[in-house]
């Protein structure tokens, strides 16, 4: 996790593998990057004294960053482990190590994912001003999320998006994370920093990291029971049943929600919503392990080809 955009503001100090490259060609060596506070988790590198520890709370946006932690913070399926050394801080475990970058990013600004159970997931969200020194046992405020609906990634929506509720309030959000160009068409167009997010996600790209947005918006029960009545007669088809559901997916994603006619959820051609609401941009920078280098290497001396994937 190396740099984000939030309403328009970019954080993370440091350079990029890429600037550094560039910078060498040149010839010229850039300073290294500032060390993170020592009570950030072990590998995490991001370095911003305005978002660290609660320090969010200062900044005149702090309402969007809440927001866009918060997204960090439920949207994935990282499951969580407590080892008897430190009970009270978990062990991510992620299938994609994106989302453990994510999480782990919440957590050192205060926004705690604390376990999952079957569909509830449970968060914790320091109370303290400095979170590098609250305990977030005593010092916080925890919320029970019900999980209503997961939207898995898929390469015509390239976005994934899960429905969440609000086990006090009753309230019911949509989040949406995913490439830019899947999820930006459908921001909503008051959004006042919408061409100040785009140039950052162009400038994370050209300094060669991965970038994703997040985004979401409420819904009313109303349109929550609507578009689930259709995903669940949708889930019994015996044919075409995973096109159904990713085109339900796509309907609720883009807000095609056609009031009195749900079956227009169905119809590619009804036209779509800019309601999500910007959270912000992820911006991942990719790293090999120790000693891959020197692997690498070794293998190229014995004449072994070497493809890299992605």
């Amino acid at each position: 996790f190396k740099k984000c955009s939030i309403a328009g503001i970019e954080y993370g100090e440091g350079y990029c593998e890429v600037e550094r490259a560039i910078a060498r060609k040149n010839g010229t060596l850039l300073p290294d990057d500032p060390p993170p506070p020592a009570a950030c988790d072990k590998g995490f590198k991001f370095v911003d004294d305005r978002l660290l520890f609660g320090n969010w709370r200062n900044e005149q946006t702090s309402d969007m960053i809440q927001q866009f932690f918060f997204n960090l913070m439920v949207n994935h399926e990282v499951q969580v482990e407590y080892g008897s050394a430190n009970p009270e801080m978990p062990l991510f475990q992620a299938e994609s190590p994106d989302e453990g970058a994510f999480v782990s990013a919440a957590r050192n600004m205060g926004f705690f994912f604390s376990k999952r159970m079957m569909r509830d997931v449970h968060t914790v969200v320091s109370q303290s001003a400095d979170a590098s020194k609250a305990n977030i046992l005593h010092d916080s405020k925890e919320i029970v999320w019900t999980l209503l609906a997961s939207n898995a990634f898929d390469n015509n929506r390239k976005r994934t998006s899960i429905v969440i509720q609000d086990n006090s309030t009753g309230k019911i959000l949509l989040l949406v994370k995913g490439a830019d160009t899947s999820v930006m068409p459908f921001v909503e167009a008051a959004c006042p920093y919408f061409d100040k997010t785009q140039q950052h996600i162009d400038k994370f790209g050209d300094q060669g990291l991965r970038t994703l947005v997040f985004a979401g918006r409420e819904l009313s029960q109303q349109q929550w029971d609507e578009w689930n009545a259709l995903y669940e007669e949708a889930a019994k088809l015996a044919e075409g049943r995973e096109a159904a559901l990713r085109q339900l997916a796509s309907h609720l994603e883009e807000d095609h929600m056609s009031p009195g006619l749900p079956s227009a959820l169905f119809d590619a051609s009804t036209a779509y919503q800019k309601t999500l609401k910007l959270h912000g941009v992820t911006a991942l920078e990719d790293k090999l392990q120790e000693n891959v280098g020197d692997c690498i290497a070794q293998l190229a001396k014995a004449m072994i080809k070497i493809w890299v994937l992605t």
